[in-house]
């Protein structure tokens, strides 16, 4: 018997028996109990101790609450929750049964009635927990339960209990929310509402899995499978199985579709663009019967993969905690966003960054611009406190810059891959007659996602430091120059301390004592110095220690001070 069993089992002492360990995953350990108070087999999971910790249990246990009146024949139910010693379980039945992973792991590929059906049968699950205001945020195989010929849907809640409850604090345990093969582009890209059309989203994929015996994106990193559902299309599901109908291949492929509005509003219509092909879905003879069956595969969570992820901001801190460098996420080389051969992956951006090839126009508002951007961009929107009679138009201003010279290189990127103010730029420019122009269509915050720090100018500082009370400013000149002055509330990490690569000097050192904001590493850092160059040094090893959002100021303290006073401008 462990220890945490051990722990458990005096917890519980009177209601629930626990008899020995079934498994254990990234966020749990499972175990098989007897439920003294009902006379049954049960399976407890209980959060791993120090994720509980930084959940707290609250919270957690609210949540959890909200989802434990899903009752439908294919949700299995939630039979308890609670904390006990400083852990965090909750309840589900136990029944002799396996998870469609394991079904896959063994058959690879399902006969089409069969992999239909179990899609419906999801689908029915999903649209009733849609229509109650409960999205389930992580379908994936491992969640789908198979037992006495029906699929029931597992952890229902637990993934919205955990975002809910943790928010960004679980980037600190190195683990996140959602698997990247099933993710939505929404969710990769850190949407703060994550509705019904996710979910929709991951049951297409799924549902592509059972007919070929793999996700649409795959990889040998998680960073490298979320790359490619923001940038590829799905291959064709007919070219590899020709006997799937045409009519089964449109309604996964529009389910995978990348825009949310894109894809089928419901489950319910998903399901209803598969009817034709497949048998109904079995409902049971009554809600009691969606309790009874217990399936022991979908208490015993998968053996931890990739970092799982639930946003890009925080999926990016979770893989960085685990031990990836920022400079290794460069090696896969990306493809091509969309089907246009002027748009750049991230890798070849860098490359024309590193040997100044091209202007880089960073087409979003001056004063996000001025905020944080790519180191080496320019902006040509109209500036705040600049008359609008010396701006005439972003391509006036472009024809400005390049001095007449149609024939220069020209890189345009925005805010995302859904930002179409890079697409519109450029076909504006390309009709003005400019020659060489290219898209770095992942934009900023993929950027940021593959290690990249950013710049703030005066403008930017003067506004964040005015409205944003959260903001971290890291001085980064030695002791002594810091103790002589500095930015109101800025903390003193010494460029002189600072290592190559993954931090074990000053920057292990700042987190240990409170220097860093560990509570949150999606806080926005700005980093000033004495140089750019010591400035940009610190903020990027911060990026390697897991801190996403961070900016250096190019100029000097003086600079930076000048920023502040009253009504300047630069």
């Amino acid at each position: 018997m462990t220890d945490l069993q051990a722990r458990l089992q005096v917890a519980l002492a009177g209601r629930y028996t626990v008899k020995r360990e079934l498994g254990q995953g990234g966020m749990a350990f499972v175990y098989l109990a007897h439920d003294d108070r009902h006379g049954r087999p049960v399976a407890i999971k209980v959060l791993r101790p120090e994720l509980a910790v930084i959940l707290g249990g609250e919270r957690f246990l609210k949540e959890i609450r909200l989802t434990a009146n899903l009752q439908h024949p294919h949700i299995l139910a939630l039979h308890d929750s609670g904390e006990a010693d400083g852990l965090l379980f909750y309840v589900m039945p136990f029944v002799e049964g396996e998870s469609l992973r394991d079904r896959l792991s063994r058959e690879k590929q399902l006969p089409l009635d069969e992999a239909v059906r179990i899609a419906r049968e999801v689908a029915s699950a999903l649209d009733y927990a849609h229509r109650h205001h409960v999205v389930h945020r992580d379908i994936k195989p491992e969640n789908i339960l198979l037992h006495d010929g029906q699929a029931f849907v597992a952890d229902f809640g637990i993934a919205l209990a955990l975002s809910s409850a943790g928010g960004t604090r679980m980037t600190e345990t190195g683990m996140s929310l959602g698997t990247p093969h099933y993710m939505s582009p929404e969710q990769a890209l850190g949407e703060r509402e994550i509705t019904a059309r996710s979910d929709v989203y991951a049951l297409g994929v799924v549902l592509y899995e059972m007919l070929l015996g793999e996700p649409p994106f795959t990889g040998p990193t998680a960073q490298s499978i979320l790359a490619k559902l923001l940038i590829d299309e799905p291959p064709p599901i007919t070219i590899r199985r020709k006997t799937v109908p045409a009519q089964v291949e449109a309604a996964v492929l529009t389910a995978l579709a990348k825009l949310p509005a894109d894809r089928y509003a419901t489950a319910a219509a998903f399901s209803e663009a598969l009817a034709p092909v497949g048998v109904e879905p079995r409902a049971g003879s009554s809600v009691e019967r969606a309790a009874a069956p217990a399936i022991r595969a979908a208490a015993v969570p998968a053996p931890r993969r990739q970092p799982v992820l639930a946003r890009l901001a925080p999926w990016i801190v979770a893989v960085l905690a685990l031990g990836v460098a920022a400079s290794g996420w460069l090696r896969p080389r990306l493809a091509q966003l969309g089907q246009h051969a002027g748009e750049l992956s991230t890798e070849e951006f860098q490359q024309i960054l590193a040997e100044d090839q091209a202007i880089v126009l960073d087409t979003r508002p001056h004063l996000e611009y001025s905020i944080s951007h790519i180191p080496g961009a320019r902006n040509v929107a109209a500036r705040p406190g600049v008359p609008m009679s010396m701006y005439i138009s972003d391509v006036a201003e472009v024809n400005r810059l390049v001095g007449g010279d149609m024939n220069r290189a020209l890189v345009l990127y925005c805010n995302g891959p859904f930002c179409l103010k890079s697409k519109r730029l450029g076909d504006e420019l390309a009709t003005a007659g400019h020659k060489n122009i290219r898209r770095y269509q992942l934009g900023m915050p993929v950027w940021r996602a593959f290690g990249g720090v950013t710049v703030i100018e005066a403008d930017g500082l003067r506004h964040v430091l005015t409205l944003d009370r959260t903001a971290v400013v890291i001085d980064v000149r030695e002791a002594d120059d810091y103790r002589g002055g500095t930015l109101p509330g800025a903390r003193n990490l010494p460029r002189s301390g600072v290592l190559e690569g993954r931090d074990v000097g000053e920057v292990r050192r700042a987190k240990d004592d409170g220097r860093l904001p560990m509570q949150d590493h999606n806080t926005r850092i700005i980093v000033i110095g004495r140089s750019a160059g010591d400035a940009r040094f610190v903020a990027q090893a911060l990026a390697h220690e897991a801190f996403h959002n961070v900016a250096y100021f190019p100029g000097t303290i003086e600079e930076a001070r000048r920023a502040l006073m009253p009504d300047s401008r630069q």
